[in-house]
C-alpha cells in the first residue's frame, strides 16, 4: 500500500472516532453493550415517572423530550385523507439483569398526543398495517 492511501484512511478513522456517539467495535467478547433499550434500574424508574406526566393534547416535542432519545423510535407516519399527519412512536426499555421492561406506543395527530398505550393492537395504524 502506498503512502497516499494510508493518509486518507487514517484521516477518516480519526474523524469518525471524534464523533459523539460513535461506536467502535474491536471484536472482543467482553462488550458492555447489553442490547437495544437496556437501562439501569434508576433510569427505568425515571422513564416510568416521565410516562406518568404525559397528557392528551401535548405537543410531540414535549412528550418525546421526556424520554431518552435512544429509546424512542418512529414506527409509523402517514397523512390521512383529510391531510392530517398521523405518527406513532414506540418507547422501549428493559432493565439490565432483570426481566422488567417498559413499552409504550405514542400516537400523535398533527403534532398533538391523541393516545398512549402499551398494546400494539390498540393502535389503529399499526393494526391495519399488519393485516
Amino acid at each position: 500500500m502506498n503512502r497516499k492511501r494510508i493518509v486518507p484512511i487514517a484521516a477518516v478513522g480519526l474523524a469518525l472516532s471524534s464523533l459523539t456517539g460513535c461506536i467502535i467495535v474491536d471484536g472482543t467478547s467482553s462488550s458492555n453493550y447489553k442490547g437495544y433499550g437496556s437501562v439501569e434500574r434508576a433510569e427505568m424508574q425515571s422513564i416510568v415517572a416521565a410516562n406518568a406526566q404525559n397528557r392528551i393534547g401535548e405537543d410531540t416535542a414535549t412528550v418525546l423530550g421526556r424520554y431518552p432519545a435512544e429509546l424512542v423510535s418512529l414506527v409509523h407516519s402517514h397523512a390521512d385523507e383529510h391531510g392530517r399527519e398521523n405518527t406513532v412512536y414506540r418507547v422501549y426499555a428493559r432493565e439490565r439483569d432483570r426481566s422488567t421492561k417498559f413499552e409504550r406506543f405514542l400516537v400523535f395527530r398533527d403534532g398533538r398526543l391523541t393516545m398512549l398505550t402499551d398494546d400494539r393492537d390498540e393502535v389503529p395504524a399499526l393494526r391495519d398495517a399488519d393485516d
